[in-house]
C-alpha cells in the first residue's frame, strides 16, 4: 500500500518528509500561518484576520482541486476540509447553504473512479460555536463514507445514515506501542505535562489547575503551533514555573511523556485524543476534563475522567504525587490496555478492511 499526503504548507514542513520517507508529500497553498501574529491580537483586528484566513481556506481549495485532478489513487482519505473560517464567515453572512457548497467542491474534482472516505475526529460531537451545525450537516451530506474515532460521533453518523445513503464505522485512534512505550527515568520531584496545540478548548481550566497547584509539582508544556501564540498562553500568565517545549517532533514526544509522571489533558470534548493515548502507552496515567465515555481512561485504573472543577483536579494530581505506588501501578494499567486494543497492530488492520471496502464498492 502506497501513501500520498496532501497537507498544507508550514515552515517546518520538510521535518514530515525525513520522518515518513516513504510517504509522497504535497502541499496546499497559501500558508496563512503569519496570519494569527500579524492581526490576531486585539478585538478591533480578529474580525479582519477571520476574513482573511477564509479567504486563504478558499484559494486552498482551489489548490487542492487542481492537485485532486491529477492524482492518480484508489482512494483519497479526508481527515478535515480545512472550511473552518470560511463555515463560520458563510453562517454570519446568513448564508449557510453556502457551506454544503463548499464541501461538495471540495471533493468534486476526485472522480467516480476514486474512493472518498472521512474520518470524523469528533466533529459531528462538537459544540455548534466550534463547528457550526451547518457545517456538520454538509459533511455528512457530502460524504458516504465516513470513520469514527469516537463512539459517540459514530452514533450521531449513524442515526443520518438511517435515513440517507452511507456507511460508516467506528474505528478508535491507534498508536504506534513500539515508538510509545515506558522507558524509566531518575528523577526527584514529580511532573505533570500536558501536550497540546496552543488556543485549543481547555486552555482556560488548565490555566486555572495550574495557578490552584502552583509550584507543588513540575509542570512540562509540549505546546504546539505559532511561537506567537505560546508565549501569550497559559505559561506566560500563571505564577508557576513551566519548562516548555515548542512544537516537538513525533519523535521526540516519547521522550517527553516518559520525563513525566501524569498526563493532564482539559479538552472537554467527547472521545481520548492521541496525546492521552501516547501518554498511556508510555506508562503515563492520565486526568483528563469531561463527561462521558472517555475510554480507556477510567476512573483509579488508569486515570481520571473529572468534572471541570480546578480544586477537584488540583486534589486528584496532588494525591497522585503522594502516592507514588498507586500512580505507578495506574500507569501499567494503562500501558497494558493501550497495548492489547490501541496498539497499531490491533487497530490499523480493521482500517485496511476498510479501504478495502470502499475501494471495491468503487463503480459497483
Amino acid at each position: 500500500m502506497e501513501f500520498a499526503v496532501l497537507a498544507n504548507w508550514r515552515p517546518d514542513a520538510d521535518r514530515a518528509a525525513e520522518l515518513f520517507p516513504d510517504v509522497e508529500f504535497h502541499y496546499a497553498w497559501p500558508s496563512d500561518r503569519s496570519l494569527r501574529r500579524l492581526f490576531a491580537w486585539s478585538r478591533a483586528t480578529v474580525g479582519f484576520y477571520r476574513s482573511m484566513r477564509a479567504t486563504f481556506e478558499l484559494l486552498r481549495l482551489l489548490n487542492r482541486r487542481r492537485w485532486f485532478r491529477e492524482i492518480a489513487a484508489d482512494i483519497v482519505h479526508f481527515h478535515f476540509l480545512d472550511l473552518d473560517q470560511a463555515s463560520r464567515l458563510a453562517r454570519r453572512l446568513g448564508a449557510p447553504y453556502a457551506i454544503r457548497g463548499l464541501c461538495k467542491k471540495s471533493v468534486e474534482p476526485i472522480g467516480r473512479s476514486t474512493g472518498v472516505l472521512l474520518t470524523d475526529h469528533t466533529v459531528f460531537t462538537s459544540p455548534s460555536d466550534i463547528v457550526p451545525d451547518e457545517a456538520k450537516t454538509a459533511l455528512l451530506e457530502t460524504f458516504r463514507n465516513i470513520v469514527s474515532v469516537d463512539s459517540g460521533s459514530f452514533e450521531v453518523v449513524k442515526a443520518y445514515q438511517e435515513d440517507h445513503p452511507g456507511r460508516s464505522w467506528f474505528i478508535p485512534n491507534s498508536v504506534n506501542t513500539d515508538v510509545f512505550r515506558p522507558s524509566s527515568q531518575a528523577r526527584d520531584e514529580f511532573r505533570v505535562g500536558f501536550a497540546g496545540r496552543a488556543g485549543k478548548p481547555g486552555e482556560g481550566i488548565l490555566e486555572e489547575v495550574v495557578r490552584e497547584i502552583g509550584s507543588s509539582v513540575v509542570w512540562r508544556f509540549a505546546a504546539a503551533g505559532e511561537l506567537h501564540d505560546i508565549k501569550r498562553g497559559v505559561s506566560a500568565r500563571v505564577p508557576a514555573d513551566i519548562e516548555l517545549f515548542h512544537n516537538l517532533d513525533y519523535l521526540h514526544m516519547p521522550e517527553f511523556y516518559s520525563a513525566i509522571d501524569v498526563l493532564f489533558n482539559p479538552f472537554p470534548g467527547e472521545g481520548v485524543g492521541r496525546t492521552s493515548l501516547e501518554a498511556m502507552a508510555c506508562g503515563v496515567p492520565v486526568v483528563a476534563v469531561g463527561k462521558g465515555d472517555k475510554y480507556p481512561i477510567r476512573n483509579g485504573e488508569t486515570g481520571y475522567v473529572l468534572p471541570r472543577d480546578p480544586k477537584t483536579i488540583a486534589e486528584t494530581i496532588l494525591r497522585l504525587k503522594n502516592d507514588p505506588e498507586l500512580t505507578e501501578a495506574m500507569g501499567r494499567r494503562a500501558r497494558a490496555t493501550v497495548e492489547r486494543e490501541f496498539s497499531n497492530r490491533t487497530v490499523l488492520p480493521a482500517l485496511r478492511a476498510v479501504y478495502s471496502q470502499v475501494a471495491t464498492s468503487v463503480g459497483a
